[in-house]
């Protein structure tokens, strides 16, 4: 499959894997997104772990302040440097990542990260139970890596702080995306923040609007939703929001997949915003 665009797709399915590994010169590095003891009781064979809180975010840091930088920050970058080395990633590697919600709780995420340093990655389409389905082969070993030298220096794709969000929220010309559940985005329910809401001038786009039957939906399916929700507004003015930064990133690999790139991503989301308007009373 290739993007609307023809670029190299940013999933792949499981009855796909077998074959993309045969044929990808270092193999495929595969990411388990999972928490830790669902990865730890069984895992497709050969899959890391990568943990939502120490290894794609900066969650589990000591000096870790939700009100700047949201739930799930991003870590810093010698400890993401550290992380892809220890994995054994290289420039020209091909990292898969799956989770057990079609992407939305760390798969597309850690897509996201690796993308943004210059790695070649996709999601499982599916994720973990397409995997079961298929009958890859799981097993609880973890496995040994061969660690790596990979020189990472800055985040290569659109990153919007909170600044820039206060300053573009309301902008005619610019579009600020939430992945959340409609009744989250409408402040009906909250259960990881302090206040429920949103932020003002936001869409609400649920991340499940990306999927049909927990896979992804089609390219050009992507691309005809969004360019109704985007209308003249070019993707490069598009700022894509959640709770913390992780479904989000469903939303920006679904725009990937429509040929819609340059997408900026608000890494603290409403996480950072509501405590930050906490902070001002």
């Amino acid at each position: 499959m290739q993007t609307c665009t023809g670029k190299p797709s940013a999933v792949i399915l499981p009855q796909d894997l077998l074959d993309t590994r045969l044929n990808t010169p270092h193999g495929i590095t595969l990411l388990d997104c999972r928490p830790f003891d669902d990865y730890d009781f069984c895992h497709i064979d050969g899959a890391f772990h990568a943990d939502i809180e120490s290894t794609l975010s900066a969650a589990s840091d000591s000096e870790h302040n939700p009100a700047r930088g949201g739930r799930h920050p991003l870590p810093k970058a010698e400890n993401w440097e550290r992380q892809l080395c220890a994995w054994g990633i290289q420039t020209d590697s091909f990292v898969v990542a799956y989770d057990d919600a079609s992407g939305a709780e760390g798969a597309a995420r850690a897509w996201w990260m690796l993308t943004a340093s210059g790695v070649q990655a996709a999601i499982l389409d599916g994720g973990w139970a397409a995997a079961v389905k298929a009958r890859l082969t799981i097993n609880e070993d973890a496995p040994t890596p061969e660690p790596s030298t990979f020189k990472f220096t800055e985040w290569l794709l659109p990153i919007a702080d909170i600044e820039m969000v206060k300053t573009l929220r309301s902008a005619h010309d610019w579009i600020l995306l939430d992945s959340r559940a409609p009744e989250r985005w409408r402040g009906e329910v909250e259960l990881m923040d302090p206040i429920a809401g949103r932020i003002p001038g936001s869409k609400n786009v649920f991340f499940q609007e990306n999927l049909d039957n927990s896979f992804l939906k089609k390219p050009e399916e992507l691309r005809k939703m969004y360019l109704e929700i985007l209308g003249d507004t070019p993707p490069s003015r598009v700022i894509a929001s959640c709770g913390s930064g992780m479904a989000a990133c469903l939303t920006l690999l679904a725009l990937y997949q429509a040929g819609l790139e340059e997408a900026y991503l608000y890494v603290g989301s409403y996480s950072e915003w509501c405590r930050a308007k906490i902070n001002q009373y």
